[in-house]
């Protein structure tokens, strides 16, 4: 049983460091796949809405947002209005998730500040896209591919240590 953890272990060690240099490397085009893909999962979703949930609306929405998504990933300027669109909406969630904490008054400054940093992170990230994206693209895939490569070299080092 544990050559079998191990193995699993290594097996996503390797693709944690993989998908790590493929964010270094190929920073321009992953996003162009990753906006690809995510438009295949929007349809699916808006397939299993309709099939399943019986969701008429939010599947058709999910289905033609993801046909556009994936038929509009390979232009740059699309690329760049979805990053802008993407931009809309995490401030638009950060603002409001500030304004459920701060009108939340049960809470103690101490909970407030805790509630407070998801819908700050998702704030700041909406301020970066919108108003330095590119930059912003390149600083993220940047950090993800040093952090991809880190976390999957620990691994490594953990499956061994285990004996």
């Amino acid at each position: 049983m544990l050559k079998r953890e191990r193995a699993r272990n290594l097996a996503d060690a390797v693709i944690a460091i993989g998908m790590g240099v493929l964010c270094l490397t190929m920073r321009g085009e992953l996003l162009k796949y990753m906006i690809a893909v995510i438009g295949v999962l929007l349809v699916a979703a808006g397939v299993i809405d309709i099939v399943l949930r019986h969701e008429i609306m939010i599947g058709v929405v999910k289905i033609v947002i993801g046909v556009f998504a994936v038929s509009m990933a390979w232009d740059p300027v699309t690329v760049e209005i979805l990053l802008y669109l993407l931009a809309v909406v995490m401030t638009f969630y950060g603002v409001l998730g500030i304004l459920q904490v701060i009108s939340n008054s049960s809470n103690g400054i101490k909970s407030k500040f805790h509630a407070a940093v998801r819908p700050a992170i998702h704030l700041a990230i909406g301020f970066a896209l919108f108003f330095h994206q590119p930059g912003f693209v390149s600083w993220f895939f940047i950090i993800m591919g040093v952090l991809l490569i880190v976390i999957g070299v620990l691994s490594v080092a953990a499956a061994f240590s285990e004996d």
